[in-house]
């Protein structure tokens, strides 16, 4: 019998490449999303930010109407100081000769530099809840639960007085690796079971519940072993720019294309007692 060789062909064939760029996910920008913008233009070299302190009201002696008792140094001050970012790629030019679809690759690069920016300034704002003293629940060897969350907003009630109210907006912000706990929670998923007249059959979640905003990202600090969830109001941090998120225009140097974005930020605590600090296994 013949032997016949079959052809592979291997040179004719033809390869083939998705003309579309896909980006890995970034975090989000959550937590600072609802920290109070500050009402100055910019930060310039440091953004000082005044309060009063409460000045109590105490009853007048008989006969002491010229001799009150007053109150003195109520007024403090804070300082939030900006701090610089970048997010940088520099291309070759001759792989910006060869490709095809240039403008596509750097639209891509330009979306990832944006995204990472935004993700460095959600970072810098979640670490400042470890700084909070004033409400300090959990610790690390617990986790989310109805019964923590309903200690924290009721610590928050009490110091929080009249900034703090149950139709005031409030934000928890918890990370993404306890999202199973809420889920456990049942007035959080109710909706889920119960549905109304409209929807029985409703799917899904509340992400608005006991009067707060619910966010979960990877962004919420972490350090030994311990998670710093928090929830606050919105007058608890602040947000300040010198300047926000700008990708510079391409820039040419050697025989290399440079294309840089860049952000000066600041964020800084305001009221420590409109916020609580919700500590649970990371």
């Amino acid at each position: 019998m013949a032997v016949v060789t079959t052809t592979t062909a291997a040179n004719t064939l033809v390869s083939q490449w998705e003309r579309e760029l896909h980006l890995v996910a970034n975090e989000e920008r959550v937590v600072t999303m609802n920290f109070r913008p500050a009402t100055a233009e910019k930060i310039g070299d440091a953004l000082y930010i005044r309060k009063i302190s409460r000045i109590p009201a105490t009853t007048v002696a008989v006969g002491s109407f010229d001799a009150l008792t007053y109150v003195a140094n109520t007024e403090t001050r804070i300082t939030v100081s900006p701090r610089a970012i970048h997010a940088a790629v520099q291309l070759a030019r001759n792989t910006i000769n060869q490709c095809l679809n240039d403008s596509e690759l750097r639209n891509g690069y330009r979306e990832q530099i944006i995204a990472g920016l935004n993700t460095e300034i959600d970072v810098d704002g979640a670490n400042d809840a470890s700084n909070l003293t004033t409400n300090v629940l959990g610790g690390a060897g617990v986790n989310m639960s109805r019964s923590l969350l309903a200690d924290a907003l009721q610590a928050l009630h009490v110091s929080g007085r009249g900034q703090i109210k149950p139709n005031t907006p409030k934000y928890l912000c918890f990370h993404s690796t306890q999202l199973k706990h809420i889920l456990a929670i049942p007035e959080i998923t109710a909706a889920d079971i119960r549905g109304d007249s409209e929807t029985p059959n409703r799917s899904g979640y509340v992400w608005t519940a006991y009067g707060m905003s619910l966010s979960d990202s990877g962004n919420v600090y972490q350090s030994a072993g311990t998670t710093y969830n928090f929830v606050h109001g919105r007058r608890s941090h602040v947000i300040a720019y010198n300047e926000r998120i700008t990708v510079l225009p391409p820039q040419d140097f050697d025989a290399t294309v440079k294309i840089i974005g860049y952000c000066e930020f600041g964020v800084g605590e305001v009221f420590d007692e409109e916020a609580a600090l919700i500590q649970t296994a990371a």
